[in-house]
């Protein structure tokens, strides 16, 4: 998954990219560094990424890693991002109370983000509906959407859709129904996209 990820990066980057030496990157709910990490690793300077995560345990984790964090209050209260050239958002948005309001906020030029894969809407909840007591903003999912949902939610918000992908978590063919009994309780996949600001 983490591959698939950084290849829609790579995507968005001999795409879209401007033409600067130096790209700018918020990786927004970020709580571990790696993708920031590998960034560095492939393309050196010519990308700056900054973190932020409303979970200070989160952003000294990343800090400790010798990479930029920034801890912010709660996860209805977006930073501006406008300096930034994009910002990514690994499965963050299925974790928001008001996904609209965090795509609305966004102000730069694009958005690359991914979600679980769901062929119908839902909304989440796993923990209440599982009759325990609701977990963590970064453990909970609220809405779990299919990419139709999501493609209108980013229209909806002033995003245009530009690319898509779908990361299937085992294999498809023939006896995929098996393995999707042995992945029960996983996701069937995650995903993808690459959005660009309306004009």
């Amino acid at each position: 998954m983490h591959a698939f990820q950084i290849s829609m990066f790579d995507c968005w980057w001999y795409r879209y990219a401007p033409n600067s030496k130096i790209v700018k990157i918020a990786d927004m709910g970020d709580s571990s560094g790696n993708h920031s990490l590998y960034l560095k690793h492939v393309y050196g300077s010519m990308v700056k990424t900054v973190s932020y995560n409303i979970d200070p345990v989160a952003v000294e984790k990343i800090k400790s890693k010798g990479l930029n964090a920034i801890h912010i209050e709660e996860d209805n209260c977006f930073p501006s991002f406008s300096t930034y050239d994009a910002v990514m958002a690994w499965q963050v948005l299925e974790h928001l109370e008001d996904p609209i309001l965090c795509l609305k906020s966004i102000d730069c030029d694009y958005l690359i983000a991914s979600t679980p894969f769901m062929r119908r809407s839902r909304v989440g909840l796993h923990s209440i509906r599982n009759g325990k007591t609701l977990g963590t903003k970064e453990d909970e999912h609220i809405f779990e959407l299919s990419p139709t949902d999501w493609e209108l939610l980013l229209d909806y918000a002033g995003w245009d859709l530009l690319e898509s992908r779908i990361y299937y978590q085992y294999p498809r063919g023939l006896f995929s129904w098996l393995w999707k009994i042995v992945w029960y309780n996983d996701y069937e996949g995650f995903w993808s996209f690459i959005a660009k600001r309306k004009e």
